[in-house]
């Protein structure tokens, strides 16, 4: 089955490849309460699912997350690009052709706790992105 979200932001795909880390998984979704360890693109984390295994993948327009430990094989990317006015997009899939009630819902609010992340991370850097130097009073970048 397959479940989509559009995240009604402007966020470009290499700002999502730059800031949607591993490191950085519990500060964009809600759903995962922390990272155990890590060792580059793998870690450890415990979620609402419980501690699973979770690998990262830079992608073209984005990254790919998936968890390793899931019997239902889950997956999801963020991704956007110019043809969508870089409208970051969330898909998530799993192997089920049908999926039970229960597991739908848990993945649905898991997409919402993502699109409230990518909604934040937006808005964070749209607000670095237009912060006044301290000393001219100018604004600059160097969001990150």
């Amino acid at each position: 089955m397959e479940f989509f979200l559009d995240v009604p932001v402007t966020l470009s795909s290499r700002d999502i490849q730059r800031y949607v880390s591993i490191s950085k998984l519990s500060e964009y979704c809600s759903s995962i309460d922390k990272v155990v360890s890590q060792e580059g693109n793998r870690a450890l984390v415990h979620c609402e699912m419980g501690e699973l295994h979770i690998h990262r993948e830079l992608i073209q327009q984005g990254v790919r997350f998936t968890l390793i430990d899931t019997p239902y094989a889950m997956q999801w990317t963020i991704t956007s690009d110019a043809e969508t006015q870089d409208i970051p997009l969330i898909h998530c899939t799993i192997n089920y052709r049908e999926c039970p009630d229960e597991l739908t819902e848990k993945l649905q609010h898991f997409l919402k706790c993502w699109k409230n992340g990518i909604e934040k991370l937006a808005t964070k850097k749209t607000e670095q992105e237009h912060k006044s130097c301290p000393s001219c009073g100018d604004t600059y970048g160097g969001f990150g």
